[in-house]
């Protein structure tokens, strides 16, 4: 499973770069839309292994199904797509322009407390798993327990920055889904 983790107080993640498509180097962008990446500016991105390369934007377009296609100056060809398609996109946080209310980058409420409605501590958001509905918030819990919650309206009830809090109102049977088979409901 990919995930929007923190990597340092300096970069944002702006998402993954996805499959590449046609011979020329492109790539999907894969969880954003594109609002933050400008033409001619550079990226850092990111490999599993561990591999860093700097990418120069060339051209950015909507493709017909409405996805995103990514042109870099560094990738011509399309084995050299390859070799980082997976890679996490991110930018010198600096660049981003400021969130409107409501909103969060990723790498501001990574790390934050998880609490229930109730008070009840879940646990700390560890990542954010980027998907075409919604985006999924994984929180760490007590006993290495792992919750995959929805970052719905009607589950996050609110993301409080200030208090270093996220509560939850998980629907029925959310948190049980997590537990191994024949394990007590303590929540």
């Amino acid at each position: 499973m990919k995930s929007c983790h923190n990597r340092d107080k300096h970069h944002a993640f702006l998402g993954y770069l996805g499959k590449p498509h046609g011979l020329k180097g492109q790539l999907w962008a894969n969880g954003f839309d594109g609002e933050s990446l400008n033409i001619g500016e550079t990226y850092l991105a990111f490999g599993s292994n561990g591999s860093t390369q700097e990418l120069t934007l060339f051209k950015k377009s909507l493709h017909k199904s409405g996805s995103l296609l990514l042109d870099f100056r560094e990738i011509v060809d399309r084995n050299q797509a390859e070799a980082i398609s997976g890679w996490q996109l991110w930018i010198e946080k600096d660049r981003l322009p400021a969130c409107n209310a409501g909103e969060y980058y990723c790498q501001d409420i990574i790390g934050l407390n998880v609490l229930l409605t109730s008070g009840e501590q879940l646990g700390v958001l560890e990542g954010i798993w980027p998907t075409s509905a919604h985006d999924i918030f994984i929180v760490q819990g007590k006993d290495n327990e792992e919750y995959l919650i929805p970052a719905i309206q009607n589950v996050i009830d609110q993301i409080d920055l200030p208090s270093k809090k996220i509560v939850v109102n998980p629907m029925p049977g959310l948190l049980e889904i997590n537990k191994p088979k024949g394990a007590k409901n303590n929540s």
